[in-house]
């Protein structure tokens, strides 16, 4: 038996294995040829993107300048001009002749801008065509009011006339949260109807109201009372309350009434008799003041 030399031996090779490998090769070239066209398609889509947005903006900006100028002086070649000024400002050569550029001015009041690249810049979409065009529009309009233009604006209803006898001269608003509005008529004797409201939504005086001033916690006002306030009231509101300065036949102190159960929240007495230094008249233009969590 005769044994040929190592160096003389040959391997006998699978031709199913040969075959798998050449396909996995054009595989992995196609798909490269794939990924390298996506990604340089990208990068020009994204520039034709940035270019669409530069000629939107100069032609928004042309428009606008353009249909200033005409309402001017209503001169269609000085709007022309300004409508090409604007272009320019915005990056837009209009003498530049790789641009279409058109400017209507027959339209009244309008101006329309039209610009047109026929030649936007590629990098790699060269490989597959070198015909892009981009081409954006604006329109400006000026709506001037002439004889028959009109327009109706409704007018809110005035506040709703109060009247309460007394001797006083006028009523102080007092605003709280919701829709009611409370005032107090001052100089108004015990027992008369020195309280009032309105209803803000509505303009009409609130159920039961004008009602009296009354010392006692809980009354609804709706019989006589017994406080009244002889200068007009600085008042302070805390929360539904509201606190006022106010006086009955022999003292005075701080009156209080609850806007969410429009009852009286009582009468807190600061001084008494009434008469000590100043006559019949003790409460003179004074009232609670709020500092803080503290009234005074």
């Amino acid at each position: 038996m005769r044994f040929l030399p190592r160096s003389l031996r040959f391997r006998r090779r699978d031709p199913s294995r040969q075959s798998e490998q050449g396909s996995a090769i054009v595989i992995i070239a196609i798909s490269t040829l794939v990924l390298v066209s996506v990604a340089a398609i990208s990068v020009d889509v994204a520039s034709w993107f940035e270019r669409s947005r530069q000629l939107q903006v100069a032609a928004d900006a042309a428009s606008l300048a353009g249909v200033a100028k005409l309402v001017d002086n209503g001169d269609q070649s000085a709007a022309q001009i300004e409508a090409r000024r604007a272009l320019a400002a915005n990056g837009i050569d209009p003498n530049n002749t790789q641009l279409d550029i058109t400017i209507d001015t027959s339209g009244g009041n309008q101006v329309n801008v039209t610009v047109k690249d026929k030649a936007v810049q590629l990098f790699f979409g060269g490989l597959i065509t070198n015909n892009v065009n981009i081409s954006r529009v604006s329109k400006a309009e000026l709506d001037v009011c002439v004889s028959t233009c009109h327009q109706t604006s409704s007018l809110p209803q005035p506040n709703l006339e109060l009247a309460a006898t007394g001797t006083g001269d006028g009523f102080i608003p007092i605003v709280v949260d919701g829709s009611k509005m409370y005032a107090i008529n001052h100089k108004t004797g015990p027992g008369t109807k020195a309280l009032t409201c309105v209803d803000r939504f509505t303009n009409q005086t609130c159920t039961s109201f004008p009602r009296a001033l009354t010392s006692v916690n809980g009354n609804a006002g709706t019989g006589s009372g017994d406080i009244y306030v002889n200068n007009k009231p600085t008042h302070v509101v805390v929360g539904s309350k509201i606190y006022y300065g106010a006086q009955r036949s022999t003292d005075y102190g701080i009156g209080c009434w609850d806007t969410l159960t429009n009852t009286s929240c009582g009468y807190k007495l600061l001084a008494s008799p009434l008469n000590v230094g100043s006559g019949d008249y003790m409460v003179r233009g004074a009232g609670p003041v709020l500092v803080g969590t503290r009234m005074f």
